[in-house]
């Protein structure tokens, strides 16, 4: 019958006061209020909690909590209480997380007979951990086999077995040959609940008894004593192993007993060991197996003639292997993937081999089937490929290249109007990355017009023969800017010479410049003619204008984009007065100027006169000026004469 029990342990000094917080510091504690759920099985999914008031306390002289750390270090122990207190609280718990708490009720020599565990529990500064709640079992292992008192028990398959018990991390197995254990055969621990003892003697009486111990080594009450007695029989083999190769083969074992009423039985531990013989028999005999062809890896098994053992090893099968797969594409950013090894066998040892700094291999060895990692690395430059070696076998990698960019140097350059040739580096990404050129000016040559990978490009400018210029080339898609100066400035002009009348003239002087860059100017320091423009840029024209001249022939020279050009203009007509026209003189005679006026200086003139009573001076002169007339006396009658000055008339009446 299963009966419930929550036990509170609370100490009778506690109150209402006592659920508060405690101090906080270094070495803060805190307590912890407990409920026991006692089971009366070892194991739990067979039981479950009965009540106090059905729990068997007569054995229990108290109940105690031991506290550990979460490395098994103990801290601090609660109780001791009474197998039926009420309640209960565990004090002083150094503050801390995974605590674990352990339940002991222990008899009055101090063995555990009930033992009960909990992980994980939370001690905070302050607080009080309230309900940790301990399932507690029967911490005594129950005997199984063999039973009390069996007489005739095989030396060869002595198994003593027990249940499990909950929380136990091990077991005490001890065999004495008296019932007080004064003389112990094998005092050993086992974690299975299940012990085959060795070098027993036959026709002896044992006896044995286990007892549970926990991972904190708490140690459990001893279970019941049993005993059993071993036969006469003893048995022994010729031979205690065999090895094949891994064809298989055929063998026999000679097994000898001491009485012809011992019997034996053979059985094989794996399925490609058959005994082929009778599988039993009493008194000496033989036993005949076969052994399989192996095709796998080295294996052994064991043929077991009343608990004695004769070992078969067998070497293992010829290895061969296949990857999966045997080539990959890895884009330039890497990858990370695996190649599936096949084996024929687990024995199969394999190694791999890469001689490429971009691609590791993980494990770089192993047996039998399994997986080998690679690892491609990001790729910075072109298309690359590696054949790797797994377990002998060939692996292709080949990784793209990657993204092409490109930079020129230099960006640009300043050439005079000489013209140049020099060189612009293209850096590449890689030797892969092609990359051309573009032009459209004939004035300059590229070469050479495409490439791939990093390299240099010879520019060739041609001499400037006019103005500034610049241009845009095109290389692996940067454009490289080209600024060249313009050619020096050069002028001629024609006509470089002009002769005008006097009546003036307008006419145009043509102007030829290297380039429609080239700027000039006019200039002129006579008020008689006039240029128009008085400056330009390039080749053009200038209107030069002549006013009329009223005077003498005239030159000057102008000046016309540095070049000096001459204007000659004739003098104006020539045109004389004379005053007076006339002139009476007495007698006496006289002398007089009559005043020559002429248009201009350079007009010529002279006189002629054909009487000898009077003369004249001078007979000649140029432009205006005078002319001094000498009329003698006269001794006769009235007279009169005309002379001619500057081709006018001019009357002498004496």
């Amino acid at each position: 019958m299963l009966l419930f029990l929550c036990l509170t342990l609370l100490p009778a000094s506690c109150g209402d006061d006592q659920q508060g917080r405690v101090s906080d510091g270094p070495d803060a504690t805190a307590s912890a209020n407990l409920t026991i759920r006692w089971h009366d099985t070892s194991v739990a999914q067979d039981s479950a909690s009965l009540r106090a008031a059905s729990l068997d306390c007569s054995g229990v002289a108290q109940v105690v909590c031991e506290v550990y750390d979460a490395d098994g270090n103990w801290l601090v122990t609660g109780g001791p209480w009474d197998c039926e207190a009420g309640s209960g609280r565990v004090e002083g718990i150094p503050v801390g997380q995974d605590r674990i708490f352990v339940v002991l009720a222990v008899d009055n020599l101090g063995n555990i007979l009930y033992q009960g565990e909990t992980t994980g529990v939370s001690i905070e500064t302050g607080q009080i951990a309230q309900d940790v709640v301990i399932d507690a079992y029967l911490f005594v292992p129950t005997l199984s086999a063999p039973e009390n008192g069996v007489q005739d028990v095989d030396l060869s398959a002595v198994s003593l077995e027990w249940e499990p018990v909950e929380n136990a991390d091990e077991y005490l197995v001890q065999v004495a040959k008296d019932a007080d254990f004064e003389t112990i055969m094998i005092d050993e621990t086992t974690p299975a609940a299940v012990y085959a003892p060795s070098s027993l003697e036959p026709l002896t009486e044992y006896f044995w008894k286990i007892c549970a111990v926990d991972i904190q080594t708490n140690t459990g009450a001893d279970s019941e004593i049993r005993s059993f007695v071993t036969s006469d029989c003893t048995y022994t083999i010729s031979l205690e192993k065999n090895t094949f190769t891994n064809t298989g083969g055929t063998a026999s074992i000679d097994v000898t007993t001491p009485s012809s009423h011992c019997t034996w039985s053979a059985s094989a531990s794996e399925s490609w060991i058959t005994v082929t013989s009778d599988s039993s028999g009493s008194g000496n005999g033989t036993v005949t197996y076969s052994v399989s062809a192996n095709d796998g890896a080295a294996r052994s098994g064991t043929i077991t003639i009343s608990g004695q053992p004769h070992t078969v090893n067998q070497e293992a099968g010829s290895c061969t292997y296949t990857i999966s797969s045997t080539s990959r594409s890895a884009d330039n950013d890497g990858d990370a993937y695996n190649v599936t090894v096949t084996a024929t066998h687990s024995g199969c040892e394999w190694s791999t081999s890469e001689d490429y700094d971009w691609i590791s291999l993980s494990p770089a060895s192993g047996s039998g089937s399994g997986t080998v990692g690679v690892t491609v690395s990001a790729n910075a430059g072109a298309t690359r490929s590696a054949t790797i070696t797994i377990a002998g076998q060939d692996h292709a990698v080949e990784q793209a290249a990657a993204p092409c960019t490109y930079t020129i140097s230099p960006a640009s350059r300043p050439v005079d109007s000489n013209g140049d040739t020099y060189a612009i580096t293209v850096s590449a990404t890689h030797s892969e990355c092609a990359w051309s050129t573009s032009e459209n000016e004939d004035w300059i040559s590229l070469s050479p017009t495409s490439g791939s990978g990093s390299g240099i490009v010879d520019v060739t400018i041609s001499a400037n023969p006019g103005a500034a210029r610049s241009a845009t080339i095109t290389i692996a898609d940067q454009d490289h800017t080209v600024e060249q100066e313009a050619a020096p400035c050069t002028y001629t002009i024609s006509p470089d010479s002009r002769s005008v009348d006097s009546s003036g003239d307008a006419y145009n002087v043509t102007v030829s410049a290297t380039h429609r860059g080239c700027r000039w100017r006019t200039s002129e320091s006579e008020d008689w003619f006039s240029l128009s423009p008085t400056s330009g840029r390039g080749s053009g024209t200038v209107r030069v204008t002549a006013l009329a001249n009223p005077g003498v022939a005239r030159s000057a020279t102008i000046t016309i984009a540095d070049q000096n050009h001459t204007v000659n203009q004739a003098a104006a007509p020539c045109t004389y007065t004379i005053s007076p026209t006339s002139r009476s003189v007495d007698s006496n005679g006289d002398a007089y100027n009559i005043t020559v006026t002429a248009t201009h200086s350079g007009c010529q003139w002279s006189t002629s006169e054909s009487e000898n009573w009077f003369s004249l001076s001078p007979t000649s002169g140029r432009g205006s000026g005078t002319v001094r007339v000498t009329v003698l006396a006269n001794p006769g009658e009235e007279r009169s004469a005309t002379i001619t000055i500057a081709g006018r008339n001019h009357t002498v009446n004496q």
